[in-house]
């Protein structure tokens, strides 16, 4: 497979196994046709659908009421980050696959400026993720310093690092990527978006996934690991030993503790796979193992782009604030007879069991004018 399947993270060419095995033959397999109605059929409902919940979960997020909460601030850029990989990546994939158009493909430039957007995106996403899952350990561990650590000052200066940083370390391809000739005979222009690092440097693939998934699959696991177990921990402190504020805390937080539990660990089980599927590519010396192969290289491709498309189900699932603002958006205001204020204020100090930041968050009826 090509590099620039690894980066844009289309349907692979295999190109130097399709050369020698017949093409024409290969269509004729159940599990290449399997495959190729996957990404014609499949992945534009997931574009669709994925589009659609993260653009209501980045205007939810946003609210005035809500946005200046560190966590939810994290979830609305999460929510920009993955619609732009769906709306490039997957919507570029889809059109090659209907109309053998490859947006890659269509000039110098737009060869750049693509694999520039996705692999970004891609990083982003990832680290945004180990952001918001940092923030809750440290809301968990250290629960009478994390106001501080956790402001919605210092969020806001992480997330505009994370996206420096990796716009900056993807900025290299507007030097590096080119269109090169090739004779892959699934490209029907005979040409390949790649990139000039892999002669520069060898472990340039290893080190884009190393970024991209490695890392942030084993940080995710350790720090949710040890806010479970916190978590745990504390289950056991008796409700008569806490205040009524804590036990209204402490309530919220766990709430919102299982949102970000769910969403990292379906973020591991969607991306692991594509990485391995990238490490263990081996020839395949007769037709049906080759399309068994690229079965199973497309379905990690599809987990990838449920990733970035899942979250909103996600929040509508385990986040019971998500759902109340969520069927607030869609019912008409004046048909209620009360309407809810989400009214976030610090706690006491002299709390007996701070739980998380010293914030917690009161729901107050107001009747409607």
């Amino acid at each position: 497979m090509s590099l620039s399947d690894n980066m844009t993270y289309t349907l692979p060419t295999w190109a130097n196994e399709t050369t020698v095995l017949s093409q024409k033959q290969l269509e004729q397999i159940k599990a290449y046709q399997i495959s190729i109605s996957i990404l014609i059929y499949v992945l534009p409902v997931i574009i669709i659908m994925g589009t659609i919940g993260n653009i209501l979960s980045f205007i939810i997020w946003m609210k005035r009421k809500l946005r200046r909460t560190s966590t939810f601030f994290y979830l609305a850029m999460l929510a920009i980050s993955d619609t732009v990989f769906l709306l490039i990546s997957g919507l570029k994939t889809w059109i090659r696959m209907w109309s053998y158009i490859e947006l890659l493909h269509v000039s110098v430039f737009s060869c750049k400026v693509i694999i520039f957007i996705i692999n970004s995106s891609l990083h982003i996403s990832a680290w945004l993720i180990v952001a918001v899952t940092a923030e809750r350990f440290l809301a968990v561990w250290f629960p009478l310093r994390a106001n501080g650590m956790c402001s919605f000052r210092r969020v806001k200066i992480v997330t505009a690092t994370i996206v420096t940083v990796f716009l900056l370390l993807n900025s290299h391809f507007f030097w590096t990527a080119e269109l090169v000739s090739t004779d892959n005979p699934e490209s029907p222009d005979k040409l390949e978006c790649t990139s000039k690092m892999i002669k520069i440097c060898v472990y340039f693939p290893w080190f884009n996934m190393v970024l991209f998934s490695v890392i942030p699959s084993v940080l995710l696991l350790i720090l949710n690991l040890l806010i479970i177990f916190c978590l745990l921990k504390h289950r056991e402190t008796l409700k008569s030993a806490m205040t009524k504020d804590d036990q209204h805390m402490r309530s919220i937080h766990r709430r919102l503790a299982v949102i970000l539990l769910t969403i990292s660990f379906v973020w591991i089980f969607t991306t692991v796979p594509n990485t391995l599927t990238s490490i263990t590519k081996k020839s395949r010396k007769d037709l049906e193992s080759l399309a068994e192969a690229i079965l199973l290289r497309v379905l990690s491709y599809i987990l990838l782009y449920i990733n970035h498309a899942i979250n909103f189900f996600l929040y509508c699932l385990t986040g019971r604030l998500f759902r109340i603002e969520l069927k607030k958006l869609f019912c008409c205001k004046s048909q209620k007879k009360h309407r809810q204020i989400i009214v976030f204020k610090a706690s006491n100090n002299d709390s007996a069991h701070p739980l998380m930041e010293q914030h917690k968050i009161q729901i107050v009826y107001k009747r409607s004018q």
